[in-house]
């Protein structure tokens, strides 16, 4: 996720905690080293993808990707991170929590070292990949190591620390990243999580070793491996169709990735201990927040990923400046959220989420206002300020909604699976508006050219490099007022896409409110769960 969806979890992440029993009884000291352990391993992943995001426009720029490559920089993470998350949780509760956090922060710091190291964006793709799949372990596992050590009764302590010191943590990043890329070098970035990591390491020696009770169940590897080639197939095949087109390679990819999806399902539904129990989807209620989580996050984080790319390289922020810009978002969500529990205490969790929907689908349709120049107050300033109230309405009752939808021994499982559900769609919107965006871009930029009056080789240029997209290079041998006149093309070709890109994600927006509208039932139109579904198979 990038820009600002970089600077929102996924919803219902804090619901891993509110199930199971705590395995060993700790002293409050070694509690608050476990909840500190906790918070800085599932910073590093927000942190990572909240200054990594801001970095992008730098990176690109160093190595003279086209735009596929570096969308493909977060890609990589997300599509391992999605895929491998439920994964992760697992392995935490067999193979022993604090080992596979250990391990996860091992792996995580082994990577974010060769991300700095990169020579170039394939190396850096593949150390991105892993970066994601040691963030599928800690950010679970961290919500895991709490639930072991901390009582029922202290949870909600724990969740609301949790969440708070992350949330921060994502603020500081963008700040900091922001300071740091305009100081120093893109690659300093991936030094942040080495003393993280090393305070990690120091806290965890005094944490106790937990693992479930019970006999062991067979783990499912053939789903975790399914979903993976399923996500990776459609992810490269939408990417790519950028610089290849529409032909056997790219099409071949997707469905491939469609089959392998059909065959993912088909073997969650034969496995006796599934990654994924397809039996919570006969819950309507269930299956419509999957569905308003997976359209309203597909279009928050498809079209706001290519939000620093416009303020960096069509507007001319700095990066600090870009990062500064998420501010009135975070703020207004993080002041408005906790009273949107009363607000859906008085009016009920559906209108709360359907009214925010429809807020977030006007924000949108505010980003899209803004052309090439103006002052950020005037400009993006109030759309932030929107987008805040529509997410600090709709994330919370969504929790509320997850956590109604199923019976009491499933809370865990269906708040880690509306998680993943958030980060698959983030991946695949990415993708799909990558693909959109340089087909616009290119239409328009087209369009243009001819009132341009370039000489015929500058044209060619332009033309085979138009997958950079705004960061496009100016040929050195046009003149001055015709290179100005390019840049400025460039600029209003890359808007022109990028509106279109939000009028999508408003309209994913409006369905996610419709979703809700229809979907969820009535009975879970209140806070907590139902009381006579409570110990029932869903």
């Amino acid at each position: 996720m990038s820009g600002m969806p970089c600077v929102c979890r996924p919803p219902c992440e804090e619901g891993i905690l509110f199930q199971g029993t705590c395995v060993c009884a700790c002293s409050p000291r070694i509690q608050i080293r476990t909840l500190a352990a906790a918070i800085l391993g599932a910073s590093l992943s927000f942190i990572d993808v909240s200054a990594v995001n801001l970095a992008l426009p730098a990176i690109q720029a160093e190595f003279s990707s086209a735009a596929s490559q570096a969308q493909w920089i977060i890609e990589s993470s997300g599509v391992t991170t999605a895929a491998l998350l439920l994964l992760g949780g697992v392995l935490g509760d067999r193979l022993g929590r604090r080992k596979m956090y250990a391990f996860g922060t091992f792996l995580f710091l082994l990577s974010s070292a060769a991300c700095s190291a990169a020579a170039g964006t394939v190396s850096l793709v593949f150390s991105r990949a892993f970066l994601g799949a040691s963030a599928a372990l800690l950010i679970p596992g961290s919500l895991s190591l709490i639930g072991s050590v901390f009582p029922p009764e202290k949870r909600a302590f724990a969740a609301g620390a949790w969440s708070g010191a992350t949330a921060l943590a994502i603020v500081t990043a963008q700040l900091a990243g922001g300071w740091i890329l305009d100081t120093f070098s893109w690659r300093t970035i991936f030094l942040i999580p080495l003393p993280i990591g090393a305070a990690i390491f120091v806290l965890l020696a005094r944490v106790p070793e937990t693992r479930s009770e019970g006999p062991a169940t067979p783990l499912d590897w053939g789903g975790a491996v399914l979903g993976f080639l399923s996500l990776g197939s459609l992810t490269w095949g939408l990417l790519e169709s950028q610089v290849r087109g529409i032909g056997p390679s790219t099409a071949g990819a997707v469905s491939l990735g469609a089959l392998l999806f059909l065959a993912f399902l088909r073997h969650e539904r034969r496995h006796p201990f599934p990654l994924v129990p397809l039996e919570l989807f006969r819950s309507r209620t269930f299956c419509g927040i999957s569905l308003l989580t997976f359209l309203l996050y597909g279009g928050f984080t498809g079209s706001l990923f290519f939000l620093p790319f416009n303020l960096i390289q069509v507007q001319g922020y700095s990066a600090l400046q870009a990062g500064a810009a998420n501010l009135p978002f975070i703020l207004v969500m993080a002041v408005l959220a906790p009273a949107s529990g009363a607000v859906s205490g008085r009016f009920g969790l559906k209108r709360s989420i359907v009214a925010g929907c429809l807020i977030t689908a006007a924000s949108f349709v505010l980003f899209a206002l803004p052309g090439v120049g103006g002052s950020y107050r005037s400009t993006f300033f109030l759309p932030a300020c929107l987008l805040g109230t529509g997410f600090a309405l709709t994330v919370p009752a969504l929790s509320s909604l997850v956590i109604g939808s199923v019976p009491a021994g499933g809370i865990s499982l269906a708040s880690a699976i509306n998680s993943a559900i958030a980060r698959v769609a983030g991946v695949t919107a990415i993708a799909v508006m990558a693909s959109l965006l340089l087909g616009c871009f290119s239409a328009d930029l087209e369009r243009r050219m001819p009132s341009l009056n370039l000489p015929e080789e500058a044209q060619v240029q332009v033309w085979e490099g138009r997958a950079a997209l705004a960061s496009l290079k100016i040929p050195e041998s046009l003149s001055p007022g015709q290179a100005a006149s390019l840049r400025d093309a460039v600029k209003w070709s890359f808007v022109n896409g990028f509106r279109r890109l939000l009028a999508i994600s408003a309209g994913l927006a409006v369905l996610a409110a419709v979703s809700a509208s229809f979907l969820v039932e009535s009975e879970f139109d209140g806070c907590g769960t139902d009381p006579d579904k409570e110990g029932r198979s869903p």
